[in-house]
């Protein structure tokens, strides 16, 4: 009953609108029969039913413009687009399905805009409102469970993120079967909170076995996605020319189904930066984290935790390169960003900062002066990335 209850809210638009041509066609037959009272009080009740199926459909438009936004990077615009529909939505007394998809899809906005906090609390609440409305084992609370667990990722907290995907993972199993498309992409979500741990080998478990699912669906970007996780992966194992084959795939399928200036193609040119720098092709590997990190600079805004890592990626390879002066700048600039998107003591900027500061004072023991890497590329040392 309760689901039956929630669907008819969802068609609420449609029977307004046909609540309110039945009240016409009423007042059309009263009309004929001469029933001159009856016929004005029902060509009253359909103008107000056309009046509550503007309001109806106010909130959608704001919604749908709010959803396509963050696709062309105008994430300012998306979550002012879905404030005012959430507010359209609050007018009413009972919380609705349509106010918990409103809720989660602006808290992935402000996710995506690294302001967590905010994100959390819309999470939450759409996850609240939907256990409420479908209960446990329904794909919107599945939905709104998940999206707890990114924010959880983002804000450093693995071990409660990853009981929330497993328990996602459980969930969707149930619902459609240990081979659905959605059990590799909980599958991959998993692999990704132990990658956050450093925790590759088991990351790359998780990750293989989303791809095998996954293959099902070659042509679509979560494949190319989960590709590049196992690149990821395998190169921080030092898996250097398994993961650039990877790389190179993950990187084809993001240019021919996203373009070549979309953000998940940034992901891959920095995974592949990632794996030349660690078979020692450094221009190669300046060269691929350049054009990610312009592209990224073209599509996000310029405290976004995503731009950082394309630094850090740079700041790498310049270590690399000996070249002391420019890693320092791009660290500094990554950690500059992680420190205003981050909550304090994330362990993403700890991580990086320490990685700064053992680069340093590697750099003022080493005896091989940093101008030298052109004249002597031998002396270039390549570190298991961190």
């Amino acid at each position: 009953m309760r689901n039956v209850l929630n669907y008819m809210q969802l068609l609420a638009p449609v029977m307004i609108l046909l609540a309110g041509f039945g009240m016409f066609l009423c007042a059309l037959f009263a009309l004929i029969f001469g029933r001159w009272e009856l016929t004005g009080l029902m060509f009253l009740i359909g103008i107000g039913f056309f009046v509550l199926l503007r309001f109806q459909f106010a909130w959608h438009t704001h919604f749908a413009e709010g959803v396509r936004a963050p696709n062309k990077g105008q994430f300012d615009l998306a979550a002012r687009k879905l404030r005012d529909a959430e507010r359209i939505l609050t007018k009413s007394s009972v919380p609705s399905p349509a106010l918990a998809l409103c809720s989660y899809a602006l808290g992935e906005v402000y996710r995506q805009q690294s302001r967590l906090e905010e994100a959390e609390s819309l999470m939450r609440s759409s996850l609240a409102m939907r256990l409420g409305q479908w209960g446990p084992d329904h794909s919107q609370t599945l939905q709104s469970t998940v999206g707890v667990a990114n924010v959880c990722l983002a804000l450093g907290r693995y071990e409660e993120a990853e009981l929330l995907l497993q328990r996602a993972l459980a969930i969707t199993e149930k619902l459609r079967g240990t081979n659905h498309t959605d059990v590799g992409v909980c599958l991959n979500n998993l692999g990704k909170s132990f990658a956050d741990r450093d925790d590759f080998v088991q990351a790359e478990t998780y990750f293989r076995r989303a791809l095998v699912i996954c293959e099902r669906k070659r042509t679509s970007p979560v494949h190319a996605m989960v590709i590049n996780n196992v690149a990821h992966a395998c190169v921080h194992q030092g898996k250097a020319d398994e993961a650039e084959h990877l790389a190179r795939q993950a990187l084809e399928k993001f240019e021919r189904k996203c373009g070549p200036n979309h953000a998940w193609t940034a992901i891959a040119l920095t995974t592949l930066a990632r794996c030349l720098r660690l078979q020692n092709r450094l221009s190669e590997a300046d060269e691929a984290a350049n054009r990610g990190l312009e592209i990224r600079q073209r599509q996000l805004d310029p405290d976004r935790p995503n731009i950082a890592d394309s630094f850090e990626c740079l700041g790498e390879i310049a270590e690399s390169m000996r070249n002391v002066s420019e890693a320092k700048k791009v660290y500094l600039r990554a950690l500059a960003i992680r420190e205003q998107a981050l909550p304090p003591g994330h362990s993403d900027t700890e991580e990086l900062r320490k990685k700064y500061d053992a680069i340093m004072q590697r750099f003022e023991d080493s005896s091989v002066p940093p101008t030298e890497v052109a004249a002597n590329p031998q002396a270039i040392r390549i570190d298991k990335i961190d």
